[in-house]
């Protein structure tokens, strides 16, 4: 068979994840895309997207990096997702999942470099990921979850085509915030 390297998106675009490119990025498509990847690898008890996990994170941050936090797995709408434990052992896959996160970030003309209060976030969360998916964190994994549980964080578990609708009333929010 031959080696094909692209995928068909969402809006029906040809998209090239070893090679992307930002005008190819679309809002759409990464919605579409993050609505239907469950996290953690889908072992969690309950289905919970990466959109939702996204929204939410863009209400954890202050303001000036809502959008960028909303965005900030927008790779995984083109690379697809991969457990922690695998993907730093995949050379190709992290350097792809870079070139992509770039697209990401030059479409929606996000600074290069993650914010720290991102990356902070994405830390925080998985406590309240964790205990919501997976019940009570075992006294033998305290030191993974170094984060206290923020209480005003719920997780909804939304369906898909929830998830897609929220995911993209957030980022036409933000955009209209940006733009004011």
């Amino acid at each position: 068979m031959k080696d094909v390297r692209w995928l068909m998106t969402y809006t029906g675009r040809i998209y090239w994840p070893f090679s992307p490119n930002a005008h190819d990025v679309r809002i759409e498509d990464i919605a579409h895309g993050l609505s239907n990847l469950c996290r953690y690898g889908g072992q969690c008890r309950l289905f919970y997207s990466v959109a939702e996990h996204s929204v939410l994170m863009s209400y954890m941050v202050p303001q000036a990096q809502a959008l960028e936090a909303l965005l900030h797995d927008g790779s995984e709408a083109y690379c697809g997702d991969v457990i922690l434990p695998i993907k730093r052992s995949l050379e190709e896959y992290t350097e792809m999942e870079r070139l992509n996160m770039q697209a990401v970030r030059k479409a929606f003309a996000l600074d290069p470099e993650e914010h720290p209060n991102v990356s902070r976030a994405d830390r925080q969360i998985v406590s309240t990921e964790y205990e919501t998916l997976f019940g009570p964190i075992p006294e033998y994994l305290d030191h993974a979850f170094p984060y206290v549980k923020d209480p005003f964080v719920k997780l909804e578990l939304w369906c898909p085509t929830i998830a897609e609708h929220k995911f993209l009333q957030r980022y036409h929010e933000l955009v209209k915030v940006r733009v004011s």
